[in-house]
């Protein structure tokens, strides 16, 4: 048995460590929380918008979380993307031999 935790698509889903809650990043970005009810059955409340990110891609296939909550739910960890002010040129070297 599946149940929704939101209508519009969920990325990057993990679990409060108090396991009353379900955090994650909505469609437009939007890390969300869900309080998950406590009454023996698994039910799931009204969804509260926490704040925007602008996560970075992910580089691997391990690389699962863009970011982390504190263990109070109250803190949040996140890995941003910052764009560079300056990219430095790539050099190819093809055919090179060490003296």
């Amino acid at each position: 048995m599946s149940m929704r935790a939101s209508a519009f698509g969920a990325n990057h889903r993990r679990w409060g460590a108090n396991g009353k809650e379900i955090y994650y990043v909505g469609s437009k970005g939007m890390l969300t929380a869900v309080p998950i009810g406590e009454d023996g059955t698994f039910t799931t409340g009204v969804p509260h918008p926490l704040f925007r990110i602008h996560s970075r891609a992910p580089i691997s296939s391990t690389d699962l979380f863009t970011y982390a909550v504190s263990a109070d739910g109250h803190r949040f960890l996140v890995n941003l993307y910052v764009k560079p002010g300056l990219i430095p040129p790539l050099t190819i070297v093809l055919h090179a031999t060490s003296r």
